[in-house]
C-alpha cells in the first residue's frame, strides 16, 4: 500500500494549495451577514438572467439555497428549520408542491395544518429567505404516482404512513 507524500506529489499539493487560497479570498469578499440587502426587499423587477448571472434589481444575486419539504416536517418545527437554513447562511428554500396531498379527492382541496403552504412561504419571507416552489405536476419519484392526485382516493398516499 503506498502511503500519500508531500514530497512524492508537488503538483497535487500545489493544487491544494492554491484551492485553498482561492476559497479564502472567495469568502472573504462575501457578506455573509446580509446575502440580500436591505434596498432588495422592495424591489421592482423579479428575478432575471443576464449572461451567466442571476440579476435582482441590477444587482448580481447568488442563490445560496436548500429544500424543505414543509409537508414532511411537523409545523410546530417549520420556523426552527428556517431559521437554522438561516443561520447556516442560506437566502433561499425549495420546496415540492405535493397535489396529491392538497387534492385527496377530486374538487375538495386541503391547505390546513402542516399542508398550510401559505403559511410556510410567509414564515420564510418574514425570516428573510427567498422561495423557489416546485409544483411538479411530478415531484419525485418517492411520493405515489410522483405527487400526482389520485382519480378516486380512498387513500391519501404514502407520505399520511411517512408522519405518523
Amino acid at each position: 500500500m503506498t502511503t500519500w507524500s508531500l514530497r512524492r506529489r508537488p503538483a497535487r499539493t500545489l493544487g491544494l494549495l492554491l484551492l485553498v487560497v482561492l476559497g479564502f479570498l472567495v469568502l472573504r469578499r462575501l457578506d455573509w451577514s446580509t446575502l440580500v440587502p436591505l434596498r432588495l426587499r422592495h424591489r421592482q423587477l423579479g428575478l432575471q438572467a443576464k449572461g451567466w448571472n442571476f440579476m435582482l434589481e441590477d444587482s448580481t444575486f447568488w442563490i445560496f439555497g436548500g429544500s424543505i419539504h414543509y409537508f414532511r416536517v411537523p409545523r410546530e418545527y417549520w420556523r426552527d428549520r428556517l431559521l437554522k437554513m438561516k443561520a447556516c447562511g442560506l437566502n433561499t428554500l425549495t420546496t415540492y408542491v405535493p397535489w396529491n396531498l392538497h387534492e385527496p379527492e377530486r374538487g375538495k382541496f386541503d391547505f390546513s395544518g402542516n399542508l398550510d403552504l401559505e403559511a410556510f412561504v410567509l414564515m420564510a419571507a418574514e425570516i428573510g429567505l427567498w422561495v423557489i416552489l416546485r409544483p411538479g405536476p411530478y415531484i419525485c419519484s418517492e411520493m405515489d404516482l410522483g405527487g400526482l392526485p389520485r382519480k378516486s382516493s380512498t387513500q391519501r398516499g404514502s407520505l399520511s404512513v411517512m408522519l405518523q
